[in-house]
């Protein structure tokens, strides 16, 4: 209901009494689940006055946006998908020339590995696999930060992955990373920043656009 938008930021939730009444389980299973929610920022508890749902703008988390995106691969919502492509558009060309630069012969082995099993997945393991080309890519930058922050957000790297799969299928994105490490074997630098850029070039022509009713 939060995520669908029925409920609002300062909106008070039923106490936990009243939801373990109206959905027939037990109040520990409700305030685990207030918990949960709690964590994962999409509510603020008060004590002694209630639980309201929280300002995701002013409270929301790295579980908040996981949770969104899960929720867009469901219920597409492109809103959210966008500022994430700008995001890597502006960090990840420092990254791959980084890659082309410095990357050691064991380091480029994996990245191909990596193509390799993502030629020979399934849908559901593939976004797994495209964080893991994208940081095998980053800890080949020889920039350790790199590595760090996406190991920081890896669960949100994946379910943005998850979230495309609803418009863009992961197949077509397959020649692009065979594309990627050879070009990164290469070290042509210029060249996979270009095709980086191509690729969420289409990727945004993809998106579906939205409409006004």
């Amino acid at each position: 209901m939060i995520l669908s938008g029925e409920l609002k930021a300062g909106d008070r939730l039923p106490s936990q009494r009243e939801l373990a009444r109206e959905t027939k389980v037990s109040l520990s299973v409700v305030n685990a689940g207030i918990t949960n929610l709690a964590d994962r920022g999409f509510v603020r508890i008060e004590p002694r006055q209630g639980v309201y749902v929280a300002d995701i703008a002013r409270d929301g988390n790295i579980q908040t946006l996981v949770s969104m995106l899960d929720y867009t691969s469901t219920a597409l919502d492109t809103s959210l998908l966008e500022p994430i492509i700008s995001f890597r558009k502006a960090l990840e060309p420092q990254i791959v020339r980084g890659a082309c630069e410095h990357a050691a012969e064991d380091e480029l082995d994996r990245i191909d590995a990596v193509v390799q099993k993502m030629e020979e997945a399934s849908d559901e393991t593939l976004p797994e696999l495209t964080f893991d080309f994208h940081h095998e890519v980053e800890i080949a930058s020889g920039n350790m930060v790199y590595s760090m922050l996406a190991n920081t957000f890896k669960d949100i790297y994946i379910s943005f992955f998850r979230a495309t799969q609803a418009y863009y299928h992961p197949e077509r994105s397959l020649p692009f990373f065979r594309h990627m490490a050879d070009l990164i074997r290469e070290g042509d630098a210029e060249g996979a920043v270009a095709a980086q850029m191509k690729e969420f070039s289409v990727w945004l022509e993809a998106m579906p656009k939205k409409t006004n009713a």
